[in-house]
């Protein structure tokens, strides 16, 4: 059952980026402005994973800028649906991440994850992440 394809959404995929939005538990409606401003920044990458045209999955990554020159990318959510699980999804995700990556001349990618979420850690570890950290500490500033 891996009939599925991945596709990277661009600003005039707002529909299938609301359609992920929305199947986030516990996430409130997000406006199709703030959609448009996340698929429009060409340093985000908004990966979907669409099953009969149906988005099933998801990963969003971001480029950030370096003064070492440095080119790191952040990959900060990853979600496939519930009844999507275990059949391949999140390493195809994270597997076209890396070919976008390595395309553009990316250095490396991060991926922060609690050490308790071990569907996650075995995700990472099964698509060539190594591990450097024995603790993952979260700060947040609200605004």
């Amino acid at each position: 059952m891996s009939n599925f394809e991945i596709v990277r959404l661009t600003k005039s995929d707002v529909q299938i980026a609301h359609q992920l939005a929305a199947q986030l538990p516990g996430e409130p409606s997000v406006s199709p402005e703030r959609l448009v401003d996340l698929l429009a920044d060409e340093r985000n990458f908004v990966l979907a994973a669409m099953r009969n045209g149906v988005p099933v999955g998801h990963l969003v990554a971001h480029r950030f800028p370096s003064l070492a020159g440095e080119r790191l990318v952040y990959l900060y959510d990853i979600e496939v649906h519930p009844a999507e699980r275990r059949l391949g999804i999140g390493r195809h995700l994270v597997s076209l991440l890396k070919d976008i990556c390595l395309a553009q001349g990316v250095d490396s990618i991060w991926v922060g994850s609690s050490l308790t979420n071990v569907a996650a850690c075995s995700l990472w570890t099964k698509t060539g992440a190594e591990r450097v950290s024995d603790q993952y500490v979260e700060f947040i500033y609200e605004l």
